[in-house]
């Protein structure tokens, strides 16, 4: 094992199995980090609860532009459909609880809360 690859590997966040300078194969197992995958359902409807700084970007927050043609959701409390997932971000139809206002769009994962 090189220096560069022993640097890289003392790096690592994640749990990794036993390891020394003969090591030439290790196998690290996948965890889930995105619960929120695994609990969406395709078919199933959901009330959600978006985060303030999704609707209200800050300055320099780059969500709309970059993932959303310059939209937003127009509310707070949304019923939505889960439509995909790519990394952290996850695509959503979905209405507006007060306005009935429609909006396809991704979200990050910890930009919601699932509420029922």
């Amino acid at each position: 094992m090189n220096k560069f690859i022993k640097q890289q590997l003392q790096k690592c966040r994640v749990v990794l199995p036993d390891w020394d300078d003969n090591t030439t194969h290790l196998v690290v197992e996948c965890t889930s980090s995105h619960p929120v995958q695994e609990t969406l359902n395709t078919e199933k409807e959901y009330l959600i609860e978006i985060k303030d700084y999704i609707i209200h970007e800050p300055p320099n927050f780059t969500l709309s532009s970059n993932w959303n043609a310059g939209t937003v959701p127009p509310e707070p409390s949304m019923k939505i459909k889960y439509l995909n997932v790519m990394g952290k971000m996850i695509q959503v139809q979905g209405i507006g609880v007060t306005t009935n206002i429609s909006w396809t769009g991704w979200l990050p994962q910890k930009g919601f809360e699932v509420m029922e």
